[in-house]
């Protein structure tokens, strides 16, 4: 990872990064990447998937609106809205 890559992924992910930060983000980077290298090599043939980390099952509550909006209610404080939609800013490209 060096600067140039980072630069590069700030633009992609729109986020802004100072001039000052750029070092240390190097270097958290370069040992999330030293981490993922180590992920790779576990031998992982005779190991089943896991599904929850849990062996117990999910309990799920029983949901009871209180208030209901109506599509218009919802969309009357959005700043911008299309198609009957709220209308946001794209966040990645």
């Amino acid at each position: 990872m060096n600067k140039e890559k980072i630069k590069a992924l700030q633009n992609e992910v729109r986020i802004q990064i100072d001039d000052s930060q750029y070092e240390e983000i190097e270097n958290e980077l370069c040992k999330m990447e030293e981490i993922a290298k180590a992920f790779s090599k576990v031998d992982t043939r005779n190991v089943e998937p896991m599904v929850r980390c849990f062996e117990t099952e999910p309990v799920f509550r029983k949901e009871d609106s209180i208030y209901n909006l109506t599509k218009e209610e919802a969309l009357i404080n959005a700043n911008s809205t299309k198609d009957g939609y709220i209308e946001v800013s794209r966040v990645v490209k």
